[in-house]
């Protein structure tokens, strides 16, 4: 190893880089690495010692970005989590161009949800893997997560159902079912070369059904306390 080369070891940086691009390029090194491997073998089957390897990056580096295997997973399932809350804001935008009704929004929350996890197709193969781990640190991101969702789908709920698109008896219901609706039906589509239009337009009238249906619901959906009818809110 020559002197110079020694020098940016010791640094902990590379020619050309500055500390901060160094400590960039090796925590997006990790993650790249992660993602294949965990979307291959799962948490539990995922040693850490083949992420470095893959990734090139030394163990005193990892430590420096992440305390462990699980802070590793939990921050790659958080730009899955970024990605579908983006989503969430495009989806609404749908709504305010000229003509769009509700069955068109739902179409269009279908679309984007399957772009994005075609997109970013080993990202959603671990979300969808690990939702339902028994991890109670998973768990938590998961319920948080998910809660934090259906909010922002419940707030969109409100706006529709304040402009009179459609009469929704339960907010928490129609945001819970959307949700899981778009996410489940897409683990199916998203490797179907069946046509998308035409899924995304069946999904939509079909969750729209459903949604039509509530009317008197005794119990919440799950990670809601009561629940609640649009009429409540306003």
């Amino acid at each position: 190893m020559s002197q110079k080369q020694d020098h940016y070891r010791r640094r902990g940086t590379r020619p050309g880089l500055t500390r901060a691009e160094s400590r960039q390029l090796t925590r997006a090194k990790l993650l790249a690495a992660a993602r294949k491997e965990f979307a291959i073998n799962g948490l539990q089957g995922t040693n850490l010692t083949a992420i470095l390897k893959h990734s090139e990056v030394s163990p005193g580096a990892f430590y420096h970005h992440f305390s462990d295997k699980l802070d590793l997973f939990l921050a790659i399932v958080h730009e899955m989590s970024d990605a579908f809350r983006v989503m969430l804001r495009r989806s609404e935008a749908h709504l305010q161009k000229p003509g769009s009704d509700l069955v068109s929004w739902v179409a269009e929350l279908y679309r984007l949800t399957l772009n994005i996890s075609r997109e970013n197709r080993e990202l959603f193969q671990i979300y969808a893997r690990e939702i339902n781990s028994g991890n109670s640190r998973i768990k938590d991101f998961f319920d948080q997560d998910q809660s934090t969702m259906r909010r922002e789908l419940e707030q969109i709920l409100d706006k529709v159902a304040a402009s009179g698109h459609l009469n929704i008896a339960h907010v928490d219901w129609a945001a819970y079912l959307i949700g899981v609706f778009a996410q489940g039906a897409t683990l199916h589509q998203i490797s179907n070369p069946a046509d998308d239009e035409s899924w995304c337009s069946a999904m939509a009238q079909f969750t729209l059904g459903g949604i039509q249906q509530l009317e008197s619901i005794p119990e919440s959906p799950p990670g809601h306390k009561t629940s609640r009818k649009t009429n409540d809110a306003n």
